[in-house]
């Protein structure tokens, strides 16, 4: 008998999050500048035609493609005319939480001959489990693959048991006041040893990284709720409205406000 327990690890590591599932017709309205985006978006292109431009190069998004435009990629969107299209926000996340696409440098697209579009048309007002789990194959395939034509290497991080343990209680209490003195004794280790260990292994401050987090589950609430700014910012634990709009403008170039209206999707 053959047992590979590292590739059994690495794939229960790792995490498919999809969350939009949506089919959407757009016209010239279909507009605007996206800034350091938290998930990755997923496009089908049903018919017609739209554009994005990301460090000065300009992609036509084109019936019959699926292209995929990673976390943290900044672009300019736009339609001249009318675009019908499925669109996903997805995250591909291990302990860290941060989407794994993100290491994809630039948008990848490849055809699909099999109409996506009809298949979906299914499933698009489905709630059962059936629906969701085949959608999610279509959607992990449909991504290695073009991750394999953007020929990038996925790694997973591999981490320090108490960093470990600090990013489980981060993401599980982003709607707590979190303090670092707490994550420490959390993690079983001093304020100083986490401190060190997490800036090492991230590259990021333990505060900058709860930002960070508390940014991307803000996303989540304006897109999927209808809970108001301010209790959004009460819900993540900010002092005041005004400091948590000023965070979330900084990071996404738009206030909340502004990002819940925004015609991107």
């Amino acid at each position: 008998m053959i047992s590979n327990l590292t590739l059994c690890q690495k794939a229960n590591s790792v995490k498919l999050n999809m969350y939009s599932f949506g089919y959407a017709t757009v016209k010239s309205n279909w507009n605007g500048y996206v800034k350091n985006p938290e998930f990755s978006r997923l496009y089908y292109i049903i018919s017609g035609k739209a554009y994005i431009e990301y460090n000065n190069i300009k992609l036509v998004l084109s019936p019959g493609n699926w292209y995929l435009i990673p976390a943290e990629l900044s672009f300019d969107f736009w339609c001249d005319n009318e675009m019908e299209h499925l669109f996903f926000h997805i995250t591909l996340t291990s302990a860290d939480e941060i989407d794994l696409l993100s290491k994809v440098s630039e948008p990848v697209f490849m055809e699909d001959d099999s109409e996506p579009n009809i298949i979906y048309s299914d499933f698009l007002k489905s709630e059962s489990l059936f629906s969701a789990l085949t959608v999610k194959e279509k959607i992990y395939n449909t991504v290695l693959n073009l991750v394999a034509r953007s020929h990038t290497i996925l790694e997973i991080r591999e981490f320090s048991a108490c960093v470990q343990k600090a990013l489980e209680f981060i993401n599980n209490n982003l709607c707590e006041k979190l303090d670092l003195a707490t994550i420490a004794q959390y993690s079983y280790v001093s304020k100083c040893t986490l401190t060190n260990k997490f800036r090492k292994e991230l590259n990021i401050t333990v505060l900058e990284y709860i930002q960070r987090q508390k940014m991307f589950k803000a996303v989540q609430m304006l897109k999927n709720s209808a809970m108001s700014v301010s209790e959004i910012s009460k819900k993540l634990g900010f002092s005041e409205q005004f400091y948590f709009s000023r965070c979330f403008k900084q990071k996404f170039g738009l206030s909340p406000l502004e990002y819940r209206k925004s015609k991107i999707n």
